[in-house]
This record gives structure tokens, sequence and C-alpha cells, in this order.
């Protein structure tokens, strides 16, 4: 997800592409991309609200790529929330 430089709503739907096939192998379609959008877009808003949730929860990484800790710590959410897709667990 960190490769994807820039902006994070200019980049989102990149970075959240990249993640999925990295953990699926495949493409998210529209339904599962936009899914997923609004969940970080969720996430990310709550996180705002909540510093120390987002300050125990962001990626280091993330930030020294450009995103304040409500970003980070909504990628990184839905970063878990791929690891635990049943694609990612079980691959036939």
């Amino acid at each position: 997800v960190r490769e994807v430089p820039g902006e994070f709503a200019a980049v989102l739907d990149a970075r959240l592409r990249h993640a999925f096939v990295l953990c699926c192998s495949r493409t998210p379609n529209a339904a599962e991309l936009a899914a997923l959008r609004a969940y970080v877009e969720r996430q990310a808003a709550g996180f705002v609200r909540e510093p120390v949730s987002a300050a125990a929860l962001a990626s280091r990484q993330l930030m020294q790529a450009g995103l304040n800790e409500a970003q980070a710590a909504a990628l990184t959410a839905a970063a878990r929330v791929l690891f635990n897709t049943d694609n990612f667990i079980t691959r036939e």
C-alpha cells in the first residue's frame, strides 16, 4: 500500500486496488472497491475523533509516506479486513 505516492484521497483507490491484489491475487470489482473505500473513509473519520486509537494503530511506514495518523490507521484497519477474508485465508 505504501508504494503509491501522493495525497490520501487522490490515490486511495490505487492504494486499495494494490492491497486487494496483494491479498486476493486479483483486482477488486467495482462493488468490492466501493465497499473498501467507504470502510476506509468511515474509519478515517472515526480515527480523527479518536486520536489515541489512531496513534495505537497507525503504521509508521504509512506516516513516513505522508499520511496523518487517522489515514494510516484507517488503511491499517482495511489491511486487517483484507487479511481476514476467505480469499486471503484459503486460496484454491
